[in-house]
């Protein structure tokens, strides 16, 4: 009805008591994502719509990691950056348990032998790691109240217009304020400009039923067990291309299971799941009940909506005990846990189911309440993924020109995305001299990169290069183009970035222009310098004559 997200609940079966519970004593969470070029639009409206006073953003407060406490005292210790990126390369990013005190005494030989060799780099990692090392603002929370803020929390200015609270988002809750997450997502201005760029009639929610439980299109999943899930939101990492290839997608409830299961912890169920998928005989067998459950996902519980609904049918438990089941486990809140440990046995026992089955399937709830996602939360994420697997499958040119195009900021992307294009037969050159420009350029069904994509060429001097070229035409050749650059205040070095970036190909190759280099640039100092003393002469004749 708010068209918030296309996702219909009922086909999904979303449970509405999972968002609104009525035994919670906090607020829902409130999650809107928008297109990330357009954020500050939504906060500027928010704080004109509800008043400067009532509104403000969130401060984050940020600890000292393994791998940071490392690198800070590595730094102290003076130990050389290359030595202390060999030592953290040794510590294991996909556990949220981690510390150094665990890594080195019981389960990392690899970091216990490298960091060993450096004096007290261990010891003293370890007095600092967990410390708070900075303050940030929220990626996406917002707290908007019902008079001046300034009543409840502590402020300061941010980005010159903005307030902020100098308070963690979970202390913030405790006051009873709602928050709201406003995220700025890439993908979805990537969506955007596809949709830009191709016949509305032709757009996935005008092609595709809205009823997408249903959905089944060969062509965007070949595209996806293919792995060129490049640009393809929540489906793009390394570890998830591994996933899909052990899971085959061929239903959209594959997408949502895959990106609920691809978390630290879950993803050790990954192999599993694609096992009980393929041969489903290999599905361990509980209960009737507990089985009907669990039998979408192939005998695992993946989402945290299963804990509760497991709780209810099994158990008898309502939706709000359910709930606060779930939340108790996952929280390890020993004193609530009690209570609905209690209830679920003593409703199991009213259901008829034995002592035995009890315990085992309170000790898979139990296990998977840590690692369960919100089913919710996959859906809408899966729908994005979905949408753009859709348009890369029909529109593989349109979609990596806008991909590079919101890409610039990172040469490690834009390489892998041409990479992945060119498998595709789509060619992309580098940037051109005479074509390029701050986006991507079509030309005869090629793509020119950015001269944005140029390491060290700032958007600055691209735009006088391109302002130059609309003046006075395209460059003709390399001695035409320095003299004109230079001209412009484009000097030596940069002359030199651009030819070793081979923007200049169609007027030699790298190392002939690098050699005249010298020789032209000479020739363009004694130009403006010719320029520059007419000028001083035409201004004193000027004054000579009384003009001035």
């Amino acid at each position: 009805m708010l068209e918030i997200t296309d996702v219909n609940p009922l086909d999904f079966d979303l449970l509405f008591e999972r968002f609104l519970n009525t035994k919670r004593v906090t607020y829902p969470d409130i999650d809107i994502d928008i297109q990330d070029d357009r954020r500050s639009e939504v906060l500027d409206y928010i704080f004109e719509k509800y008043g400067q006073k009532r509104c403000a953003l969130i401060t984050t407060f940020s600890t000292l990691g393994a791998k940071s406490a490392i690198k800070d005292v590595g730094r102290m210790l003076g130990i050389s950056n290359s030595e202390v990126n060999l030592v953290t390369k040794t510590i294991n990013d996909f556990d949220k348990n981690l510390t150094l005190e665990s890594e080195y005494n019981k389960r990392n030989s690899k970091y216990k032998a490298i960091v060993s060799k450096y004096e007290n780099l261990h010891e003293y990692a370890t007095y600092i790691e967990g410390l708070y090392r900075q303050t940030g603002v929220h990626a996406a929370g917002i707290v908007i109240a019902n008079n001046d803020i300034t009543n409840y929390f502590p402020i300061n200015k941010v980005l010159d217009k903005y307030n902020q609270v100098q308070l963690s988002l979970e202390n913030l809750e405790k006051y009873g304020l709602i928050k709201i997450d406003f995220l700025g997502l890439k993908n979805l201005t990537i969506v955007k400009n596809i949709e830009n760029l191709i016949n509305p009639k032709l757009h996935f929610d005008n092609v595709i039923n809205q009823n997408l439980n249903k959905f089944i299109d060969h062509k965007t999943f070949s595209i996806l067990n293919d792995l060129k899930t490049e640009g393809i939101f929540q489906l793009e990492s390394d570890g998830m291309k591994r996933a899909i290839s052990q899971v085959k997608i061929d239903s959209f409830e594959d997408i949502y299971a895959i990106i609920s299961l691809y978390r630290p912890g879950p993803s050790q169920y990954i192999p599993i799941y694609g096992k009980n998928k393929k041969d489903p005989s290999q599905i361990e067998k509980v209960h009737p009940i507990y089985d009907k459950i669990v039998a979408p996902t192939f005998g695992i519980i993946v989402y945290q909506e299963q804990i509760m609904q497991i709780a209810q049918e099994v158990a008898g438990l309502s939706f709000s005990e359910a709930d606060l089941l779930r939340r108790a486990i996952s929280k390890k809140n020993s004193q609530e846990l009690k209570s609905y440990k209690t209830k679920f046995f003593e409703g199991g026992a009213k259901n008829n189911v034995s002592s035995d089955l009890l315990n085992r399937i309170y000790s898979n709830i139990e296990k998977f309440a840590d690692y369960g996602f919100n089913k919710s939360h996959a859906v809408a994420y899966a729908v994005l993924a979905l949408k753009l697997a859709f348009y890369k499958s029909r529109y593989p040119f349109i979609f990596y020109k806008v991909l590079l195009d919101n890409s610039f900021s990172s040469q490690e992307n834009t390489s892998k995305y041409v990479q992945e294009a060119t498998k595709l037969k789509i060619k992309i050159n580098a940037a051109d001299i005479n074509i390029s420009s701050l986006n991507t350029v079509e030309e005869n069904n090629n793509l020119y990169l950015s001269f944005l994509t140029i390491k060290g060429f700032g958007e600055n001097s691209a735009t006088k290069l391109i302002q130059e070229r609309n003046r006075a035409g395209k460059f003709k050749n390399f001695f035409d183009a320095a003299i004109r650059l230079g001209m412009i205040g484009i000097k030596k070095a940069t002359l030199s970035l651009l030819i070793n970036a081979n923007i200049f190909r169609s007027f030699g190759n790298i190392n002939t222009l690098i050699n005249s280099l010298e020789d032209v640039s000479n020739f363009v100092d004694l130009i403006n310098k010719k320029v520059k003393k007419a000028f001083m002469a035409l201004d004193k004749s000027e004054q000579t004559d009384g003009k001035w």
